[in-house]
């Protein structure tokens, strides 16, 4: 799961480096168990897997599947293309860190040579060995985000966001019943 997790933080890494450039996430175990049950006699018979430059395909493990049969280097092996020179010496800050991918792509960045900046709603003792600065209370759900931030982000300009932080709204929301303030 850690590899996963420094596999995706890196991908995110090349991404804002290359904006313009295509990168997919993908989890070898799920592409596995995803095979294994799509050859069951009841699986749904699926399109094939399509791409398009202007976005990538919803099926995570399809779409592995497809970087696989095409061989895909840069999905496949992404150590041989990531360089994360470029965040060296930059203040970079990451929403939602303390746990999960923002916790990983905060240990790259780092190991990067970043100065991380974590914004979180609660940190947690391995979040604090890693990022070279905590602004705890970072909720995106709160209305006084930005003077928050501003506070403890002080004068110092940051060079690089990365938002990370997610908020998922119970009901499903549509055009019938759109929520703003969500």
């Amino acid at each position: 799961a850690m590899r996963t997790a420094i596999t995706t933080a890196a991908i995110v890494c090349a991404a804002l480096a290359q904006p313009s450039a295509a990168f997919f996430v993908s989890n070898p175990r799920l592409a596995r168990l995803s095979s294994r049950a799509t050859q069951s006699a009841m699986a749904p018979k699926r399109p094939a897997p399509t791409m398009s430059d202007d976005y990538s395909m919803a099926d995570q493990q399809a779409r592995f599947a497809m970087h696989k049969e095409t061989k895909n280097e840069r999905v496949l092996n992404i150590d041989k293309f990531y360089d994360g020179s470029q965040f060296k010496g930059k203040r970079v800050l990451v929403t939602g860190a303390n746990r999960g991918v923002g916790l990983a792509l905060t240990k790259q960045l780092k190991a990067d040579g970043a100065v991380v900046i974590a914004a979180v709603r609660k940190t947690s003792p391995e979040l604090d060995d890693e990022a070279n600065q905590v602004i705890e209370g970072i909720d995106v759900m709160d209305d006084d985000l930005g003077g928050k931030l501003v506070a403890g982000l002080g004068a110092e300009p940051v060079d690089v966001v990365i938002n990370n932080a997610g908020y998922f709204w119970e009901p499903e929301e549509t055009l019938e019943n759109p929520n703003f303030r969500e």
